[in-house]
């Protein structure tokens, strides 16, 4: 069957897409969060399902596109007995393939849940981190902190020295001066 310029190529590249680059980078996030921050995911058990769901999702929306994209493709090449098209207007393949398309929509909700269970988990573990002292170890605002104004100004000062030494480091580097 002809693939070309059917749903076929958006299934194939979006489960590579969503598959591996996604689900690569959610692996990172998960790896780096606690390290870099010294701090704890908050449930592994939100991890897994969050991995089940992105996956169901990826696997719905993969199979759907690939079916309907060979529907396209076998529509398109049918011919009848005298050699014309079965299906001449472009529309009656559209309107064949409009339930995969929803079983499509319903693959990218699940993968969006998974993701926003990530950002949740994220947040999270950016909640729990406490301030060490150390300024190997980032810290963000919304960290446990208590809001007074001492530890507003560290906090600030902190972010400031930090911007600045981005600013430096890029203009170094821009411009090709180094300090």
């Amino acid at each position: 069957f002809p693939s070309h310029d059917t749903a076929w190529v958006i299934g194939h590249v979006h489960s590579g897409a969503l598959g591996w680059n996604g689900f690569m980078t959610f692996g990172m996030i998960y790896y780096l969060v606690p390290k870099l921050w010294k701090t704890k995911l908050y449930s592994n058990k939100l991890l897994e399902n969050h991995f089940w769901i992105g996956l169901v999702g990826i696997v719905l929306y993969y199979l759907s596109m690939v079916v309907a994209g060979i529907t396209q493709g076998l529509m398109w090449r049918a011919v009848d007995d005298k050699g014309k098209l079965v299906y001449p207007d472009f529309v009656e393949t559209v309107t064949q393939i409009v339930p995969l398309y929803w079983v499509r929509a319903l693959g990218g909700l699940l993968f969006i849940i998974g993701f926003v269970m990530m950002c949740l988990m994220v947040a999270t573990a950016f909640a729990l981190t406490t301030y060490t002292g150390n300024p190997e170890v980032p810290y963000l605002i919304f960290g446990n902190v208590n809001w007074n104004s001492q530890a507003l100004a560290g906090v600030q000062l902190q972010i400031t020295n930090q911007a600045t030494g981005y600013v430096t480091t890029i203009t170094t580097n821009e411009f090709g001066y180094w300090q």
